[in-house]
């Protein structure tokens, strides 16, 4: 086979998983057609995504390694190229049909400078004709996919009329390319020093911020669960949390109100990522480029969401879109690729299974979605590890099972250690449950029944996940081809689920904003594979490797350095922490005045049965006294959402622990589901009492319960 052929035949594992994504995508709604259902657009989405787990795998295993076994080379040489060309086809026909050919000139420009900056000086170093091409033409796919983060519009007509735009552009290839150009030609690794102390308290710094963080909608998710607790409340029984169950404990035990307490945890935990991304991306390459890379990134993409042309948000905002949601994907990654790097054959089997199930322990108890992350990260590389160790102890079949079989008590004894202690401290306490499948069931909510989902683009952001995805898929196939003995194996495919379970994040909610909350991740991923040095052996394919990853790294920092709210975003003035109330809304004066008409006061208990935007609401005064106290858990909405067989088990449950009396509050503008239920359990208990009503607002006093459910 000619050279030239031989060059593109690598890009196999991308072209494979390619055609999940693209004939998945037109092929599934007929075949789920043919079995009866719906074919709905959320559907084929799920179907897509766990076909990339389940059956991606084992196509690249049958074309990689059973083809050239029961065939021949050459046969699996020619269905590899096959499917290359099938690929090429697939991305003019987009290119024909869906981009602009100004977009399509833009990144063969961009891809053209990034090939060209990223060759070495030396004339051995430079890349062969065939292998620049290929460069060139990945770069391209990458800036195609990396410009299509600007979302609210097309990513040229953005940066053209933006100067500031085209400046950070200019300096993140140049700063980003100037990386991987000594990354492609330099096998050695760079330890921190003193100089990155600065940067490194910056970002801790920044961490911290003040003002402005809160997003009512969001933060109110994180702040009723907490408050509920404060007042007796018991998480995994009458006190629901959509977001977490560790977590939540932890934030409520943190001092000062549930709004400081809650930014406080948050804080923290968004200084221990940018610690960790920093010094992860910091170590791939030496130098004043090399720290400024780290931190440009880690800065931009870390602590800010881009939404429209004019407004950028600081990512605190919303919570369950950033560090708080992923801490423990990062935390899992850095101990794997740690441990790589790190004297790992003097540390033996034990210490790392009983640490990396401690990491995915944590995680199980933080929240549902931690869970679902860390276990598609931790149970592949320990099943990885397991194998690679028994096959260099040349144990036999039957052995390996058995050693295989072992490590798998190391989890299902965290398990069983975590449930125990959860059920014990409950019995301690003197607090009823806990109620497992409340840990679950918002996990479960988000992906099944279409709630709250949003469809995929199919041109839009989502190419930023999937060529970030098969980039790794193919370091980790063909380093497998070349040794399946790899220890750097257990690491990439490690990121391989998490980057798959994360993914279900943006699957169960396309809003193109989700897709960029994922970013920090993603590029973390792909700096902890990069930092393993694959394809140590081939020069040509390290600077493929550089040309496809330089827009993806390069792109995000231009999208938020060169947005217009970048420096005013920076430049806000923060408030003293014991001043951080401040910035939460006030109750609506029509409410209040409607409430003391009815003789209510910042001391009674209320709930505000309505959208969650108008949830936990101060009360106007002289002095701001929160309204704190509730018959129900807040926000409503936290149990409006559910379907009506759980709310009920949630009404009961608090009628028979928190049967005090006070005030239901509803919006006749903005109303939550589920309030209909709640208006007919609290007549069937004759709680309803005198009812007031104003333009906007509805106030029922509720009375103390004649009948409460058995």
């Amino acid at each position: 086979m000619r050279q030239p052929i031989r060059a593109i035949e690598p890009l196999w594992i991308a072209a494979l998983g390619a055609q999940f994504i693209v004939l998945g995508g037109l092929l599934l709604p007929r075949i789920i057609r043919l079995l009866g259902r719906g074919g709905a657009a959320e559907t084929v989405e799920w179907a897509v995504w766990m076909s990339l787990l389940f059956v991606f795998p084992l196509a690249a295993w049958i074309v990689g390694w059973g083809v050239p076994k029961v065939a021949s080379e050459r046969a699996a040489s020619l269905l590899k190229l096959a499917l290359v060309f099938l690929l090429l086809f697939e991305f003019a026909a987009y290119a024909s049909s869906r981009a602009t050919p100004l977009l399509v000139l833009a990144a063969f420009a961009a891809a053209l400078v990034g090939v060209l900056w990223l060759r070495g000086r030396r004339e051995a170093a430079m890349p062969s004709r065939t292998t620049a091409g290929l460069a060139l033409a990945c770069g391209m796919a990458g800036w195609m996919a990396g410009g299509a983060l600007v979302y609210w519009q097309n990513a040229i007509a953005w940066m053209l009329a933006s100067p500031a735009a085209i400046v950070a552009l200019a300096l993140a290839i140049l700063i980003v390319g100037t990386t991987l150009r000594h990354w492609v030609l330099d096998d050695s690794t760079t330890a921190l020093r003193a100089t990155d102390l600065l940067p490194l308290g910056a970002l801790v710094a920044f961490s911290f911020r003040t003002f402005p963080v809160v997003e009512y909608y969001h933060w109110g998710f994180f702040i009723g669960p907490i408050e509920r607790i404060r007042h007796g409340g018991t998480l995994l029984w009458d006190t629901p949390s959509q977001y977490g169950f560790l977590n939540i404990l932890i934030a409520s035990l943190f001092p000062g109100s549930a709004w400081q307490s809650f930014w406080l945890l948050q804080s923290v935990i968004y200084a221990i990522v940018g610690c960790l991304m920093y010094i992860a991306i910091r170590r791939i390459s030496r130098g004043w480029y090399g720290g400024a890379f780290a931190f440009l990134i880690t800065f931009t993409t870390l602590f800010f969401r881009p939404r429209t042309d004019s407004l950028m948000l600081p990512a605190q905002m919303t919570p369950a879109a950033g560090p708080f949601r992923f801490l423990w994907c990062f935390v899992m990654l850095a101990f794997l690729v740690n441990w790589h790097t790190r004297a790992r054959n003097g540390k033996g089997f034990v210490r790392f299974a009983v640490t990396g199930t401690t990491i995915w322990a944590i995680a199980l108890l933080w929240s549902a979605e931690a869970a679902i992350y860390a276990t598609a990260m931790w149970f592949p590389a320990l099943l990885i590890y397991s194998l690679q160790e028994a096959a260099r102890s040349s144990l036999s079949p039957a052995k390996t099972t058995v050693f295989v079989l072992r490590s798998a008590l190391y989890p299902l004894g965290a398990i069983s250690i975590a449930a125990l202690a959860v059920v014990a401290s409950y019995k301690i306490a003197g607090a009823p449950g806990p109620d497992v499948f409340g840990h679950f069931e918002y996990v479960l909510l988000y992906s099944s029944g279409g709630y709250a989902a949003l469809p995929i683009d199919p041109t839009g952001t989502v190419w930023y996940l999937v060529l970030v995805f098969l980039i790794v898929s193919t370091i980790a196939v063909l380093e497998a081809r070349r040794d399946l003995l790899d220890p750097r194996l257990v690491v990439w495919t490690a990121v391989l689920g998490g980057i798959w379970a994360i993914a279900s994040y943006f699957t169960g909610r396309s809003h193109p904003v989700n897709l960029v909350a994922l970013v920090p991740f993603l590029i973390f991923a792909l700096v902890g594979c990069m930092r393993l040095r694959p394809f140590a052996h081939s020069l040509n394919g390290r600077y493929v490797l550089a040309a496809s990853t330089l827009p993806l790294l390069a792109m995000p920092i231009a999208l938020i350095a060169g947005h217009r709210a970048f420096g005013q975003s920076i430049a806000e003035q923060q408030l003293h922490p014991a001043r951080f109330g401040e910035q939460l809304p006030y109750m609506d004066a029509e409410l209040q005045t409607l409430l003391a008409s009815a003789g209510a006061g910042p001391d009674n208990s209320v709930v505000l049965a309505s959208d969650g935007r108008l949830s936990l609401e101060d009360w106007r005064g002289p002095v701001r006294q929160p309204v704190l106290n509730s018959w129900l858990p807040k926000p409503f909405e936290i149990i409006g959402s559910l379907p009506e067989s759980r709310r009920q088990v949630y009404l009961d449950r608090n009628a028979a622990r928190f049967p005090t009396h006070g005030w239901l509050i509803q919006s006749k503008v903005l109303t939550a589901g589920g309030s209909d239920h709640l208006i007919r359990f609290l007549e069937s208990t004759g709680r309803l009492g005198q009812r007031l009503e104003s333009k906007i607002w509805m106030v029922t006093r509720v009375q103390p319960a004649t009948t409460v459910r058995p």
